[in-house]
């Protein structure tokens, strides 16, 4: 996905969920096209930062999906409904500081307790529990080469 896609699916994100906590107070009969505010956004992530996001799109590069690493869990959105996972689904922990799918497709995910790849039902720490500086992974990126980078640290 280009750097302008990305941006543009950011901003709409930002802005679905800036609306969706202005329309959690409207009447049901208010809305049209029989849309509820569950449907925007969960209600974990009205008061809670999001720490990374990252897109999943297909082989014409429209955005299919969304992921968001926040204090609670990691959240995905396929455009009608919210999935939450975390240490129940084999996370390391809730408190997910960022995410990355890399260009073979991974998904790459850094908690405050190691980082990973996770595929929707365990987790493969990859040797994060040693190989890296801390098991506070903070950030995750991928260069040119297909390389990782991991920014970590002990600090919880």
């Amino acid at each position: 996905m280009g750097n302008r896609s990305r941006m543009l699916a950011s901003a709409v994100l930002g802005w679905v969920l800036l609306f969706a906590a202005d329309l959690s107070a409207a009447e049901p009969n208010e809305w049209s096209h029989g849309l509820q505010p569950e449907s925007l956004a969960p209600p974990e992530l009205e008061n809670d930062p999001v720490f990374d996001l990252t897109f999943d799109s297909d082989a014409s590069s429209s955005v299919k999906s969304v992921w968001l690493a926040t204090p609670r869990g990691l959240f995905s959105y396929d455009g009608y409904r919210w999935t939450r996972f975390g240490a129940q689904n084999g996370l390391p922990s809730d408190f997910v500081r960022c995410v990355l799918r890399t260009k073979e497709g991974e998904l790459w995910v850094g908690t405050d307790k190691g980082a990973g790849v996770y595929d929707g039902s365990k987790f493969d720490p990859r040797g994060s529990a040693t190989g890296l500086a801390g098991t506070n992974v903070r950030r995750i990126v991928q260069d040119r080469e297909g390389a990782l980078w991991f920014t970590s640290d002990s600090w919880p």
